[in-house]
């Protein structure tokens, strides 16, 4: 037991310090992408009293919010609160990896090869086209996919028919956080309730089957229940409704579905992540020690994901994070083969555990974007730090601002709380949802900010807002009333005049 937990620490430090320099809330990176500072932005807000969905418009569901509420609860001046919270979910995936390794694995492969595994998939989990510095829903669902996997694992380990019902419990917890994460992503559930179902149905299991339906409802909705008793609470269930459901029915691609699908293979973002969920298919078929349900439950559950995904009709990298899951079976089996070949450098394992770290690290490419500057996060996260600096140093005393289209980096740089409810734009077509454009306009127009951040739409032509709506009128109000006081990478900062 103790030598368990001498394992379990090593493999919780190693995490943190691969978060410390791969995790945009790390202090180190400081590379928190758009729609992670979002997040922040609103976590933050939260803890300032606002009302999510009420007060502050976006579109993903409560769980997100909630996560990023947490870190400011730790921290609302800095993003040390939230690189804890994204550390305390990475070390739970790190366990959840480790105890799949040794259960799939076993006593043939050594305690040191298991770490190489879970160093492996900590590598693939972290990778720059997915992980896109973390934040993400998909980040967090990973912890919740990796806890069913772990327990399915468990069940068909044991070779019993009857199902554990506190199993399916927890399975409905996590589907349920899931959904109130982002809907679409519960889909990959819906294979492990089906397949237990049957198979408990086909064997005559009536009673355990009953009981592991009430226990999977109830797990369902004992994971949406703090939403619910939030919205109640604070009046916004018709807006969260709105936004983090009926909007993104409008959010998702028109296109057709069949390319949605196909854009899963053929994208360089994500063709890697499908050729090797295709690669673990054939080993999952292939291996003696699965059983018949367990593959059909492993194929359905990639194909749901692979439907969930595409579903969205969008090809952000951050979206693909959801099917690394199914990366595991393909791992394992590199490492088993390794295991063999490679036995006798294990009295190196302090090199391979560096070079591990070091792979890790340019894989995830944060740390080398950051000291070389490379993205425009980077250069929009210096202009900020800089904007940030002069701000306390000249005119702390000023309180409203207006951040225009999508930089809400600059909300938390500043330390300052979103007045307006539209306090970014998000990428939607103006014909489609005018209403954050003609939110901001109006916003700017009235002059009742102290500040405004304007990053330019199309700097060429000067438009500050999509198509170049109420340009004119906005500029001449820019020069009327405010003055310009920074500028850097096509971001300007205007104080109203005294």
């Amino acid at each position: 037991m103790k030598n368990e937990r001498k394992k379990y620490l090593s493999l919780a430090l190693y995490t943190i310090c691969v978060m410390l320099f791969c995790a945009g809330s790390s202090p180190i990176t400081n590379g928190m992408g758009t729609d992670s500072s979002v997040f922040f932005t609103i976590g933050r807000s939260m803890r300032a009293g606002k009302i999510a969905y009420v007060d502050l418009f976006d579109h993903k569901g409560w769980y997100i919010y909630f996560f990023n509420f947490l870190g400011a609860c730790i921290s609302d001046r800095t993003t040390w609160g939230l690189f804890i919270i994204e550390s305390i979910f990475m070390c739970v995936n790190v366990l959840a990896f480790y105890k799949i390794a040794d259960l799939l694995l076993g006593k043939d492969v050594s305690d040191t090869f298991k770490f190489i595994t879970v160093s492996l998939l900590l590598l693939l989990s972290l990778n720059f086209l997915t992980y896109q510095g973390g934040n993400f829903v998909e980040t967090y669902g990973l912890t919740f996919q990796l806890t069913s996997v772990l327990l399915v694992i468990k069940y068909y380990k044991q070779e019993k028919i009857e199902h554990f019902p506190l199993f399916m419990l927890i399975h409905g917890f996590c589907a349920g956080i899931m959904f109130g994460l982002r809907a679409n992503m519960a889909a990959m559930w819906g294979a492990v309730a089906a397949v237990i179902l049957v198979r408990l149905l086909l064997y005559k299991k009536y009673k355990n089957m009953l009981i592991n339906i009430v226990m999977g409802i109830l797990g369902v909705f004992a994971g949406f229940l703090p939403i619910i008793i939030y919205c109640l609470k604070t009046g916004s269930l018709r807006e969260m409704i709105e936004q983090s459901i009926l909007f993104n029915m409008t959010y998702s691609s028109s296109g057709s579905f069949l390319q949605d699908i196909l854009k899963v293979f053929i994208h360089y973002r994500s063709f890697w992540i499908a050729l090797g969920g295709i690669v673990s298919i054939f080993i999952v078929i292939k291996a003696k020690k699965f059983t018949r349900s367990f593959r059909v439950m492993y194929i359905m559950a990639f194909l749901l994901s692979i439907f969930s995904v595409a579903i969205s009709g969008r090809n952000y990298g951050h979206y693909y994070e959801y099917l690394i899951l199914f990366l595991i079976p393909v791992v394992l089996a590199i490492v088993k083969k390794w295991c063999v070949y490679f036995q006798k450098y294990l009295r190196h394992s302090l090199v391979i555990v560096m070079s591990l770290f070091v792979l890790t690290l340019m894989v995830n490419m944060q740390t080398p974007i950051r000291i070389l500057g490379l993205t425009n996060v980077q250069k929009s996260s210096k202009g900020a730090d800089a904007m940030g600096a002069l701000y306390q140093k000249e005119y702390s005393h000023k309180k409203t601002m207006l951040v225009v289209n999508n930089k809400s980096m600059f909300y938390n740089k500043f330390n300052l709380i979103p007045e307006e409810r539209y306090f970014y734009i998000p990428a939607i077509d103006y014909r489609i949802f005018p209403d954050a454009v003609d939110a901001q306009a109006e916003s700017m127009l009235s002059g009742d900010n102290d500040i405004l951040i304007i990053s330019y739409r199309n700097y060429a032509k000067r438009w500050i807002l999509p198509y170049g709506i109420k340009n004119k009128e906005i500029l001449r109000c820019l020069e009327q009333k405010y003055q310009m006081v920074y500028e850097q990478n096509h971001i300007e900062m205007y104080v109203k005049k005294e």
